[in-house]
């Protein structure tokens, strides 16, 4: 007896075999990001999957039609270049976040002689085609301000010249900020959403970025989110681009990109 392997994501990464398995058996796939994080209130619903999962349409059909491709997969010779210049006139705050695929994230409190408050730096390790991609992807978002090469700003780690992207800073509070802090709140304490509201939200403003920037945001999990709330609704603000892909058939109907995010 043979076992297929999963299929993978257009960059080599094997998708979760529990997707693959739904996806092409008789049962109903189940929600993004079904399974409920361990550190999520047991209180909170998780039980109001507003669409359901039953399109057909995934990442993988769309990029085996060519719909899509990763932004690493469309390097330039000049993109290999996004990194070259030197940056020094620039000042930075705290440092916000680190993850697996940067080397940190810091506040910009000073860019180009001017007191910034509303940048952010990303760092890299080193330089590759995910990161030659990322800075695409933010240019045809029109978050990108700038990248290139400067010092560490880490105060316990040697000062190298590094590569950064600093971009135009959205706000807003972390969607998992928001769903633990909404935890044991009702209604007539401000709107209220669960992870599975959040992520029908997040897919829509992917789709609708796919459509008005041939960018597609596909990580949309709930820490690629940022909550902001005006006059009583809410609306959820994508972040982190590392993941995205390029969209080749600009005539995709904006329906079919929400389907695939929901449908993964």
């Amino acid at each position: 007896m043979t076992t297929q392997s999963a299929p993978l994501d257009g960059r080599g990464h094997a998708l979760d075999p529990d997707y693959y398995q739904q996806e092409h058996s008789s049962r109903a796939p189940n929600s993004l990001g079904s399974r409920q994080p361990s550190h999520m209130p047991p209180e909170i619903s998780t039980t109001s999957v507003l669409v359901p999962r039953t399109w057909g349409v995934t990442l993988i059909s769309l990029l085996d039609s060519g719909a899509i491709k990763p932004f690493e997969d469309v390097i330039a010779n000049a993109d290999k270049k996004v990194f070259d210049p030197e940056i020094n006139d620039i000042n930075f705050g705290e440092e916000i976040t680190g993850g697996h695929n940067n080397y940190g994230i810091w506040e910009v409190i000073k860019y180009r002689g001017q007191p910034r408050n509303d940048l952010i730096a990303k760092f890299f390790r080193r330089a590759t085609p995910h990161e030659y991609g990322e800075v695409n992807a933010l240019r045809m978002v029109n978050l990108l301000v700038e990248s290139g090469k400067t010092k560490d700003p880490h105060p316990l780690r040697k000062s190298s010249l590094l590569p950064v992207i600093i971009m135009k800073k959205k706000e807003g509070i972390s969607c998992r900020q928001f769903i633990e802090e909404s935890h044991g709140k009702d209604s007539s304490q401000g709107p209220l959403l669960d992870m599975w509201q959040i992520e029908e939200t997040m897919c829509k403003q992917a789709a609708k970025d796919a459509v008005n920037f041939w960018v597609f945001h596909d990580d949309n999990n709930i820490d690629n989110g940022l909550v902001t709330i005006d006059k009583g609704s809410v609306k959820v603000e994508l972040v982190d681009y590392g993941d995205a892909y390029m969209v080749i058939d600009k005539s995709t109907p904006e329906e079919t990109f929400y389907k695939a995010c929901r449908g993964r």
